[in-house]
């Protein structure tokens, strides 16, 4: 038994000891600004900490670096987050970091991705990090930052530069960082360049996306500008999800899919076959089979053979049968899949599912 504590003593004496210091390096921010907030992680242990070192991640915030904000009346700032139903799968590239004893290494991360700085006011700010091996938890000091306000017209003039601004850069980070700091504005003045982003796909489609989840108020106004673009252009990658966040009626979305799907919308088809993999409807099936069937590309191709598997109709049972024993090995294992992935995770579809007698050794899997 003392052996053992011994031993136990000596590993934690060898062990990394993380401290954290958060900071705001310009103490004071404009109401709609960016705010970035300093992470300062410091090995004060005699051990080596290991960790991933990574700049984003999927989900849109990396989990590890939190922070929270309160009001000079003590009211908690709301998480953008709280309360949504969407599901992300996190995670990215990232790299391999060592620190060794008395070394420390820098984050930089928005406190909007953690709070909905809406008003103007003094805001007390903590953070904390999470160590990636063993959970344990490093809490900062707090910090206070001063929220300035910002008039309708000034706001109106701050938006419509980051939107010049959007359309003349040249880097895919630079655009990224730009849709997000015209989502931090939660003006609706920033909608038409938000949707010019959503249709120019990637990461801006993304960031775009997360405006209109988690930013932007939620208005007739602004779900009729996302419908009247999608009426005029087609459906875009993101699209759909976005109306759905915005709270559009089904039928209307439905609507926009069928459309899009048309012959003469081809731009629009993977948007429209993606889109229609969870809002099913057997209007579709017809232009989904003739787009699984044609010669296009070999993403149209899947989306619409995984939109028909989500969405049972005997027509299409017929189709996938048909697929199933295709020429092309490429084709007959994208339809095995589609249907794998029909039987065992089905998401928020709302077509009809398969049978297990439709295809019963892919249902056994």
């Amino acid at each position: 038994m003392i052996a053992s504590s011994l031993m136990l003593a000596a590993l934690l004496a060898q062990a990394p000891v993380l401290t954290l210091s958060i900071s705001a390096p310009a103490g004071s921010f404009d109401l709609g600004d960016e705010i970035p907030i300093t992470f300062v992680v410091t090995n004060a242990g005699a051990g080596i900490y290991e960790y991933s070192d990574r700049n984003y991640d999927r989900s849109g915030r990396m989990a590890e670096y939190e922070l929270a904000a309160v009001r000079e009346d003590g009211a908690a700032v709301a998480d953008p987050r709280a309360g949504t139903k969407r599901g992300y799968i996190g995670g990215g590239l990232s790299g391999f970091g060592k620190l060794p004893p008395g070394a420390s290494f820098t984050k930089t991360v928005a406190l909007n991705l953690w709070a909905l700085v809406d008003a103007p006011g003094r805001y007390t700010v903590t953070g904390r990090y999470t160590t990636e091996r063993t959970g344990a938890v490093v809490q900062a000091r707090p910090i206070v930052i001063v929220v300035r306000e910002r008039s309708s017209d000034a706001m109106g003039r701050y938006v419509s530069g980051l939107g010049v601004a959007l359309a003349a850069s040249k880097t895919p980070e630079n655009r990224d960082r730009l849709v997000q700091r015209l989502a931090f504005t939660r003006d609706v003045r920033a909608v038409p360049f938000l949707l010019e982003a959503i249709d120019a796909g990637g990461n801006q489609s993304f960031w775009a996306s997360e405006a209109f989840a988690y930013y932007l108020p939620r208005s007739p106004a602004v779900t009729s500008q996302v419908i009247a673009r999608a009426r005029d252009r087609g459906l875009a990658d993101a699209t759909a999800s976005v109306l759905d966040d915005l709270g559009a009626e089904p039928e209307v979305i439905r609507s926009l899919i069928a459309s899009s799907l048309e012959p003469a919308r081809r731009s629009s088809w993977f948007a429209a076959a993606l889109a229609a993999q969870r809002f099913g409807d057997d209007r579709f099936m017809g232009r989904l089979i003739a787009i699984a069937s044609s010669e296009d590309a070999a993403d149209i191709r899947t989306a619409a053979i995984q939109a028909i598997a989500m969405n049972r109709t005997d027509e299409g049972v017929a189709a996938l049968a048909r697929w199933l024993s295709d020429r092309d090995p490429k084709i007959r294992d994208r339809t095995a899949d589609a249907i794998r992935i029909a039987y065992r995770s089905r998401g928020f579809a709302h077509g009809r599912a398969l049978r297990p007698e439709d295809f019963p050794e892919l249902a056994k899997h």
